[in-house]
């Protein structure tokens, strides 16, 4: 039987998950299963709940549960919605 992560992972398609722009290489998001360019992993690894969701996501895997879905990504502010270019925090 095929990994839950495993699974995710084969659904890369080349673009960004979270801002659709085109990728070779790409990670998984520590605050939920999206697939995401490097760009997005910089901007997710400088939001403020970032510690939060890697330790939600180890205590997950301590406790054997191998499907967490993350603490979900914090969506922008109402300034920043609608913008097509990647916002800071």
């Amino acid at each position: 039987m095929m990994s839950y992560t495993r699974r995710m992972m084969m659904n890369w398609t080349g673009f960004c998950h979270r801002c659709g722009q085109r990728s070779p290489v790409h990670t998984m998001s520590h605050f939920s299963t999206e697939l995401i360019c490097p760009a997005c992993g910089d901007l997710e690894r400088g939001h403020p709940e970032y510690g939060k969701a890697v330790t939600a996501e180890l205590d997950a895997l301590h406790v054997g549960d191998f499907t967490f879905q993350g603490i979900g990504w914090p969506r922008p502010t109402a300034t920043q919605e609608g913008d097509n270019e990647p916002f800071t925090f």
